[in-house]
């Protein structure tokens, strides 16, 4: 093969690998991953009320964002959700037995508040998983758990026997109104918690939240492991 000819063939192959790069490019992108959709509330205030089986008396609760959440304990136990008309499909309430578990089907955004008002025969247990700020009234319970991992707040009102409480998230537990004979707390979150106890107080405390006791309690043994700081009024 003379020079010029080995040159030649040279020029061909680049120029063939210059084509091959540019029909590289001029291929379509792969499609991206399809993105979960988000449901725009509409701003229209709408309610719904969903029926409960009589026997419900334990609660979790997985709400992202702003809700206002209020428990009593009356006859005819439901769930009366006020929220956007067009996002109201969206909450899901599953009963299973005695469990009741409230939570989203979907992703959203509204401009309103999401209220839950929710009737219960007997109240035995919540657990807070989300950001849900939860009110509970006129309780009377042989045996009431607390169990607050999420960033929501909890107050509860009433009497009990028997208060167990867990606390491992960044909410605050009110129940200076709630009075109970025996309470046992175990805290390793940041949030802070207020008891009312006319007979026990017994626990841990590994967080660096505060835990505040009244009633008074003749016993008294509560252990602080972390920053916590341990008050009794």
């Amino acid at each position: 093969m003379t020079k010029t000819n080995y040159i030649t063939g040279l020029g061909r192959h680049a120029l063939l690998l210059l084509a091959c790069i540019v029909a590289g490019y001029g291929r379509p992108a792969a499609a991206a991953e399809p993105q979960a959709r988000m449901t725009i509330g509409s701003g229209v205030a709408a309610e719904k009320t969903i029926a409960l089986t009589a026997i419900a008396r334990k609660l979790t609760l997985e709400l992202p964002g702003r809700v206002s959440v209020r428990v009593e304990r009356k006859a005819a136990p439901r769930v009366l959700i006020r929220f956007d008309r067009n996002l109201l499909e969206l909450i899901s309430v599953q009963s299973d037995g005695a469990t009741v578990k409230i939570g989203m089907s979907a992703s959203f955004r509204s401009n309103l508040e999401l209220r839950l008002d929710i009737v219960l025969n007997a109240m035995e247990s919540i657990e807070n998983n989300g950001s849900a700020d939860v009110a509970i009234a006129q309780l009377s319970e042989p045996r009431l758990l607390i169990d607050s991992p999420g960033s929501g707040n909890v107050s509860a009102a009433g009497r009990v026997e028997r208060l167990i409480v867990r606390l491992s998230g960044s909410g605050d537990l009110s129940a200076g109104d709630l009075a109970a004979s025996a309470c046992e707390v175990s805290a390793s979150g940041s949030g802070n918690a207020s008891l009312r106890c006319s007979e026990s107080v017994s626990g841990e405390l590994s967080g660096a939240g505060s835990l505040s006791v009244a009633g008074n309690p003749k016993r008294r043994s509560v252990r602080s492991l972390g920053a916590s700081e341990i008050e009794y009024e």
